[in-house]
């Protein structure tokens, strides 16, 4: 994913300020869930991230209630041209966002023998919640 391009989408998030200075990483990471909602007017398109967050980078409010992961997901609208092959349980996946030259949003999840791809006009972040997580890693 487009660095630059995710810090944007995550500063909208209401992270707390130690988060927003180093945003967990989506490359390689399996989402949780993805969900493909076709009903109504239009596509839309939700997935789900859960992150270990290392306790050096934690707000002190999360430290002091054990907090060590973060629960985050992201909200495509608007989607068109989606495309899915492939599909497995989990997706272990290297995930690209960048703007194409209408100023849409291109989004890739690709992994060894998995795809999902489509475009969007909008990404927000829908949920972010810390939790303390029973293992050291999702």
């Amino acid at each position: 994913m487009d660095d630059m391009e995710w810090r944007r989408i995550f500063r909208d998030s209401g992270a707390p300020a130690e988060i927003l200075e180093n945003p967990p990483g989506l490359n390689g990471k399996a989402p949780s869930y993805v969900h493909v909602d076709d009903r109504g007017e239009g596509v839309v398109v939700a997935m789900g991230f859960d992150f270990r967050i290392p306790t050096e980078i934690t707000p002190r409010e999360w430290r002091e209630r054990n907090f060590n992961a973060l629960e985050v997901s992201l909200e495509f609208t608007r989607v068109r041209d989606i495309e899915i092959y492939g599909w497995a349980r989990r997706l272990d996946c290297l995930i690209t966002l960048s703007r194409n030259p209408g100023g849409d949003l291109d989004v890739k999840a690709i992994g060894d023998e998995e795809k999902i791809s489509f475009t969007t006009e909008r990404v927000r972040i829908s949920r972010f919640r810390a939790y303390r997580a029973s293992s050291p890693s999702p």
